[in-house]
């Protein structure tokens, strides 16, 4: 199915991208009402994503479908609401959350990848991209980064340090695809004020301690360097083993636990941040997985492990959904990382795609995005958007 952008330029503008910038913008009012402390304000713009996810769904039942991904998602979506009342012991909007978050990210992508959006929607995210870099930029000129418990680390009003590592390595790597585009336009003046943006943004991440997205950072790092040296040829890594990122670092996470070689890495350990921090809770829930391998225990994730969370996409599905909706998500993404990386045909959108790769690494430690995003999953798409849309030529 063709899904370009620029097929659509030339028309006005339909009602999928509509819907999608007006997310974007909600994107940026949760984060100013997350570093205000504007609780109602936030609520009500969490609620709208919801809503305008369901708007943006309707609009697919107008569209010509690939049928195999169409019914994947159909039965991933079913799956894990059945493994969720497999283990309900309780009907209350609080009690689904979790599962609503998960869902919001998958049905996201989904419309993202095969919603044919206007290509002002590439301006949009840039837009909103800088304007949250401003605002963080803002925040911390007036002391507005909050802290967390003892290992003193920024905020800026969300959740915990880590949550806000992840949201600022997607503005991060959004930027630096505007920085790229600016560059091979030659508007010295406008790369020049990006740079310095991201390098603000860059400063902060490393304020948040988050070792999750220094490791997101660092892959992005190796992307750009490769789109640099090599000119001709746009090298990314095949999206098989981008999908499996978080299931190789679990493996690997364990056998330098067990054969002790991870204090090679004790540089990276800190105050109130062991270096073994994540073997416990993913044990938990691979022992939760391993009670329940088909469904989960969705119940038991939410209300009787340390975390109701457990750092890891995949280990996150598995004990909370079970083995089916795991797998489901694993094939779901793979289809989605093909999709998208089959369309680079410049150098923006392989940066981009580096960007998606980036955000999988780091959610080998972090589970946010399948388990409660706040709208960071939106931003997630815009990276999807930005692969699958951006490109007009190929680099010469």
């Amino acid at each position: 199915m063709k899904n370009e952008l620029n097929a659509t330029s030339r028309d006005g503008i339909n009602k999928g991208t509509i819907f999608f910038i007006i997310s974007l913008i909600v994107v940026l009012l949760i984060q100013l009402s997350k570093i205000t402390q504007q609780k109602s304000i936030e609520s009500i713009m969490f609620s709208a994503t919801f809503v305008l996810l369901l708007l943006c769904i309707s609009l697919l039942f107008t569209k010509r479908l690939p049928n195999r991904i169409f019914l994947m998602t159909l039965w991933l979506v079913f799956q894990a609401i059945v493994s969720v009342l497999i283990s309900s012991h309780e009907l209350t909007f609080s009690y689904f959350n979790k599962l609503l978050f998960f869902l919001a990210t998958v049905l996201s992508i989904f419309f993202v990848s095969f919603y044919p959006l206007n290509k002002i929607t590439i301006q949009w995210i840039y837009r909103i991209s800088i304007l949250q870099s401003v605002v963080f930029i803002i925040a911390y000129i007036f002391n507005m980064t909050g802290s967390f418990g003892i290992i003193e680390a920024i905020t800026f009003g969300f959740a915990n340090p880590n949550f806000t590592g992840m949201w600022l390595l997607h503005v991060i790597c959004i930027n630096f695809v505007y920085l790229y585009e600016k560059g091979e336009k030659n508007e010295r003046l406008k790369f020049l004020l990006i740079l310095i943006v991201n390098v603000f943004q860059i400063y902060f991440l490393v304020l948040t301690q988050n070792r999750a997205s220094y490791f997101g950072l660092l892959i992005f790092a190796v992307g750009l360097i490769m789109n640099k040296i090599r000119k001709n040829k746009f090298y990314s890594i095949n999206e098989l083993i981008v999908a499996f990122i978080p299931a190789l670092t679990v493996i690997l996470y364990f056998w330098l636990n067990a054969s002790g070689r991870i204090q090679a890495f004790q540089i990276l350990s800190s105050t109130g941040k062991a270096l073994t921090s994540r073997i416990g809770i993913w044990r938990e829930g691979l022992e939760v997985f391993l009670a329940s391998p088909l469904s989960g225990d969705y119940h038991t994730v939410i209300y009787n492990l340390s975390f109701s969370q457990m750092h890891n996409v995949y280990i996150d599905l598995l004990a909370s959904y079970g083995g089916i909706v795991a797998v489901l998500f694993f094939l779901f993404l793979l289809y989605m990382l093909k999709h998208a990386r089959r369309r680079i045909t410049s150098s923006q959108q392989n940066i981009a795609y580096w960007g998606i790769t980036a955000v999988i690494m780091a959610s080998s430690f972090e589970a946010a995005l399948v388990s409660g995003s706040t709208g960071m999953h939106l931003m997630t798409c815009a990276l999807f958007v930005l692969t699958n849309h951006v490109g007009e030529r190929k680099n010469e």
